[in-house]
């Protein structure tokens, strides 16, 4: 629904020298090739309208919806934006520079390059973490999965800066807004947090879940290997290296070996349950790949 945001609005014209502009809609005109410099845009509307090749220069924008418009090689130059609503914008080429966009502003049916917004994204942790957790959604709806990454990254960097500054507790801010509680909380989620990034890398990546597998299966290999003469006779090292190896796969073993030897029934066990665990979160993140590209 968009309708709202044109009601209460007041038509009005986009002008150079015009200082601000309070409850004006924008709407179905082209504001095409203008400089504006210094504006200050509260509770406005922009709908329909084609903004390109315009410039907007240390303007200031709060609580303003952008619906329908069209931004290609629109400047935005030293803006900041505060609670605005991109809604079913062309933002792709777009051109933001030293922006302020940290205030909780939201896009939807609006990807945004991350090429072009990365400089602008917000330094403090949890409004980094909400920004970009939304572009990475908008990113991944039009398939552009590269970005996503990139967005999922951001976010998940923000979020380890926020979890940090909660931990460490370093500033009068978060000494008098967090307790030990929150301390307690923020350490297991950096945890938590550190152990999904060892198993599948900051941008969730399947590729990083296959090396992850790869390198089990070669933690078998030598451990068995170097351990064969603990398995039955006449087994060469090659061979109890490679039954190590097929361990950290979710089969079983083409040829079930005697392990003399408590800590290489352990490995076996170890190597079993990190094969079955990750070619499950191998399988979950294909499948959502999969998914995400039909819809």
């Amino acid at each position: 629904m968009t309708a709202e945001y044109l009601l209460g609005r007041e038509p009005a014209r986009l002008a150079d020298e015009q200082p601000s502009y309070t409850d004006a809609l924008f709407a179905a005109e082209r504001f095409e090739g203008k400089i504006v410099e210094g504006s200050n845009f509260t509770h406005s509307t922009f709908a329909n309208v084609s903004l390109k090749n315009t410039t907007f220069d240390r303007c200031k924008f709060v609580n303003v919806a952008f619906v329908g418009a069209y931004l290609r090689d629109t400047i935005l130059r030293d803006c900041q934006f505060e609670g605005c609503k991109f809604i079913n914008c062309d933002m792709t080429r777009v051109d933001i520079r030293s922006c302020s966009l940290k205030y909780y502003n939201s896009f939807t049916e609006t990807p945004v390059p991350f090429d072009r917004v990365r400089d602008s994204l917000p330094e403090e942790g949890n409004l980094r973490q909400l920004l970009c957790e939304n572009l990475s959604r908008e990113a991944s709806r039009v398939g552009d999965y590269d970005d996503a990454g990139k967005f999922r990254a951001a976010a998940l960097d923000g979020q380890q800066r926020f979890l940090k500054a909660v931990f460490r507790r370093t500033t009068p801010y978060y000494r008098e807004k967090y307790g030990l509680g929150d301390q307690i909380d923020a350490g297991l989620k950096l945890l938590r947090l550190a152990v999904f990034n060892l198993i599948w890398g900051s941008r969730r990546s399947h590729w990083t879940v296959f090396r992850n597998w790869v390198l089990v299966a070669l933690v078998g290999f030598l451990v068995f290997a170097t351990s064969y003469r603990k398995v039955e006779p006449g087994t060469s090292w090659w061979h109890a290296g490679l039954y190590g190896a097929l361990a950290a796969i979710p089969i079983s073993p083409p040829q079930d070996l005697e392990l003399h030897g408590t800590h290489l029934q352990v490995w076996l066990v170890i190597l079993r349950f990190l094969g079955l665990m990750l070619a499950a979160i191998l399988a979950a993140l294909l499948f959502a790949r999969a998914y995400e590209g039909r819809r």
